[in-house]
């Protein structure tokens, strides 16, 4: 089986956790329930971000135009 590139795994976790923050809320949604929307372990969430808080911020800004980002934010 191939290994998924971090790029795709990434993108991956953000569409999860859209879909669970979405449908809990972000005070409801918990990490193992993203986890479980992708179908791995909670603890490799946390290869890719350090709480559910970075979580939160990492969909807002993947998903907000970059026109409509402070430079401060704009990678």
């Amino acid at each position: 089986m191939a290994r998924t590139r971090p790029a795709e795994r990434v993108a991956s976790l953000i569409d999860a956790a859209v879909r669970v923050f979405c449908r809990k809320g972000f005070c409801r949604a918990q990490m193992a329930d993203i986890a479980r929307e992708m179908g791995v372990s909670p603890g490799l969430l946390y290869n890719y971000v350090e709480s559910r808080e970075s979580l939160f911020y990492l969909v807002v800004a993947a998903r907000a135009a970059p026109h409509q980002m402070t430079p401060g934010i704009r990678r």
